[in-house]
């Protein structure tokens, strides 16, 4: 996952560059929040990457709130128009397409690992119920939520 994240962020400092360059200061909040963003989520990736990390609810639901803020606002915003209406460039359907894939991967990948670690400790304690579950849940849809009304500030 780490890996596939480092287009996101050599194309977030490319970003800058070109935005400070030609004057175009505003999208520069908006580059800011996906950087920090994408930071976050790659910091929790690195995290969970060692063994002696153990795997919860919250760094999973973590990773996979800011793939869907991701998702969610890139589908709305370049995404749709340039590679599934076909109103792109070459480059800018490359561009969202290496955008998305990452993403994608880290909605599904945390979430099967999650679900791989709840697996095995059912098998050791039976009878464990996670009662956190449902509030990390309802927090992580409340991240994304918070976290989205932001972006369409910004």
């Amino acid at each position: 996952l780490f890996s596939l994240s480092i287009f996101s962020h050599y194309y977030a400092w490319w970003a800058y560059i070109n935005y400070y360059n030609d004057d175009y200061y505003l999208q520069w909040n908006h580059q800011l929040f996906f950087t920090i963003t994408e930071l976050i989520s790659s910091i929790l990736v690195m995290h969970l990457a060692n063994s002696t990390n153990t795997v919860t609810s919250k760094k999973i639901f973590c990773i996979v709130g800011i793939a869907i803020l991701h998702i969610t606002a890139s589908s709305f915003d370049q995404f749709f128009m340039n590679v599934l209406r076909g109103e792109g460039y070459a480059h800018q359907i490359v561009r969202d397409i290496g955008f998305m894939v990452p993403d994608i991967l880290q909605l599904v990948i945390p979430l099967w690992l999650f679900r791989q670690t709840r697996k095995e400790s059912y098998t050791t304690r039976p009878f464990y119920q996670d009662r956190s579950l449902h509030k990390d849940i309802v927090a992580m849809c409340f991240f994304v939520l918070t976290l989205f009304v932001v972006c369409t500030i910004l």
